[in-house]
């Protein structure tokens, strides 16, 4: 059986490497030299409180529906959502977050789907 927890990352790793040679790098290049170096520093500081938020609401939403998941493992699972919603049309890459969930609870998948749509949803 194919084992998709091993699988996703390198067909994300490919779908990142389709973008970045499909796009043109001397625009981007260019928009990130014209930034203010200082708000991009403070810009990437501010993402954390709001990291950290985003993490106690679904903690709190996962203890509702009783799926036991560490509060580190969270954090990574925004990030893996994020990830795949960026790089797939329509974030719909950000559902597979309930895959990750689904080998770190062992709880069924349409179990781990439903209370990620829901938080989605919410």
């Amino acid at each position: 059986m194919i084992d998709f927890k091993k699988l996703l990352p390198i067909i994300g790793i490919i779908i990142l490497l389709f973008i970045i040679l499909n796009i043109d790098l001397e625009t981007i290049a260019q928009i990130f030299l014209e930034l203010d170096p200082f708000l991009a520093f403070i810009s990437i500081f501010a993402i954390f409180p709001i990291i950290l938020m985003i993490n106690v609401q679904w903690q709190y939403l996962l203890r509702k529906q009783k799926i036991h998941a560490r509060f580190s493992y969270t954090i990574k699972n925004i990030f893996i959502g994020y990830f795949y919603g960026f790089v797939t049309p329509g974030g719909f890459g950000g559902y597979l977050r309930a895959l990750y969930l689904k080998y770190e609870t062992k709880e069924p998948l349409p179990k781990c789907l439903g209370n990620i749509i829901i938080f989605n949803s919410i």
